[in-house]
């Protein structure tokens, strides 16, 4: 009886070491995320704007899709309910999904589909961010390899309900900058950004150039022009954008947003993003 509560005792002492080394691994606090860390950002896609100049609403949505899919895969690999993992302390939960990333090769999901199948009749010229996320709840959204973009709507295909990879269960929109910053550590988001020319976005230095309230459109002065992107980090300064303009736009299809200015570009006023339960 003495041994077994000495190895009992010695069980219980090892476990506590293990826990108390697992805890100082974990940052008290975590100020900055990229997801590209974790491997849910797929590679920078092309709209083609001089054939569809108006169709970023369904490549930022479908890059939040294909972020939370990565995400979602990730918690099953880490064998924890992704809705358990959203309850732990963000330093926690990034920890976790960071180690069982490394097991996790990221699919492209179709905008193609988005473009055929929601209602507007000329999609190339203009979509609602809410469309693309309602098609995503009733039917989901099949690989890219199955429905390609070709910058043109489309016939919507009958079949797409039993040819999806991933359904998502629900979506959201919320306002605000302190909204995007804690979201942010959750999943990346899709938003609205106005501009005055996005041709001054080309060949950006992601180290030293950040776009700040000048390139935003001025209403009394000038169009305003809107621009749907995928946030994909923030670092307390700055939110990360992914555009759908190629690699050629900014640095290598990032930009940074001045993030100590509130609402920079109108970033913080329309957030959309997806869930699953």
């Amino acid at each position: 009886m003495i041994n077994n509560y000495f190895w009992i005792g010695i069980s219980l002492f090892l476990a506590g070491i293990l826990l108390l080394v697992y805890s100082l691994q974990i940052p008290k606090d975590v100020t900055s995320i990229d997801w590209n860390q974790f491997g849910v950002i797929t590679a920078v896609k092309d709209q083609y704007p001089t054939r569809c100049p108006n169709v970023s609403w369904a490549f930022a949505s479908v890059a939040s899709i294909e972020g939370l899919m990565g995400i979602k895969e990730i918690s099953r690999l880490s064998s924890i309910n992704h809705q358990h993992l959203l309850q732990k302390p963000k330093a926690e939960y990034l920890k976790i999904l960071e180690k069982y990333s490394q097991n996790y090769s990221q699919d492209n999901l179709s905008e193609q589909q988005i473009l055929d199948c929601t209602p507007k009749e000329d999609n190339c010229f203009g979509g609602k961010m809410n469309d693309a996320y309602q098609f995503a709840l009733d039917y989901g959204i099949v690989d890219y390899s199955l429905i390609y973009y070709v910058a043109q709507k489309q016939i919507c295909p009958i079949d797409n309900k039993q040819q999806s990879v991933f359904n998502i269960t629900g979506y959201s929109v919320q306002s605000g900058c302190e909204s995007l910053k804690k979201l942010i550590f959750q999943q990346p988001v899709a938003v609205k950004i106005n501009y005055s020319n996005l041709e001054d976005f080309i060949s950006f230095d992601i180290d030293k150039d950040i776009i700040s309230t000048n390139y935003c459109s001025q209403k009394q002065s000038q169009e305003v022009k809107y621009q749907y992107v995928l946030v994909t980090a923030y670092d307390g300064k700055t939110f990360t954008i992914k555009n759908s303009e190629g690699v050629n736009w900014g640095y290598q299809g990032y930009a940074k947003i001045d993030a100590t200015t509130d609402n920079t570009c109108n970033i913080c006023e329309e957030i959309y993003y997806p869930s699953q339960n």
